[in-house]
């Protein structure tokens, strides 16, 4: 129902450097981290570590929260969402029916393809959205810094 408020988490999955972006099964096939709604009574780090198990089969190891940020939905929800970066722990990628495609990309590519100006401008009606996702992608690099993960 619009005018609700849905709180969600989602994971930078990071694995040699890389970062794990799954592509929806739905029409609209965006490109996405593991994530999603939490449950009833369920914290944001749980969430975000089910939502990466459920999605793309991998366990992480101590998500850490980067930063809580709301955003306006397109249905009009307000989203509280919750961003965390984990390393994935050792096994294989297996995607739920939620996605049809995975890919590991670098830092670098992440951002060129997510969190550019350029796409703010060529879509304006998400313009905070992807202002949020310019700083979650910030946030993200100093992450990666500070554990010599890059």
């Amino acid at each position: 129902m619009a005018g609700s408020v849905l709180e969600r988490s989602h994971v930078f999955v990071v694995r040699d450097g890389l970062i794990l972006a799954l592509r929806q099964a739905s029409a609209r096939g965006w490109w996405e981290f593991p994530g999603g709604d939490l449950e009833r009574d369920e914290s944001p780090l749980d969430a975000a570590v089910r939502e990466t198990f459920e999605e793309a089969g991998l366990r992480i190891d101590a998500p850490e929260l980067l930063r809580t940020w709301r955003y306006r939905g397109a249905s009009g929800d307000g989203i509280i969402a919750h961003a965390h970066a984990a390393l994935a722990l050792a096994g294989d990628v297996t995607l739920s029916e939620e996605h049809v495609e995975y890919a590991w990309l670098s830092v670098d590519e992440y951002e060129r393809r997510y969190c550019s100006e350029a796409i703010g401008e060529a879509a304006p009606q998400y313009a905070d959205f992807l202002a949020g996702l310019r700083e979650n992608c910030r946030l993200f690099r100093e992450w990666m810094k500070a554990r010599n993960a890059t």
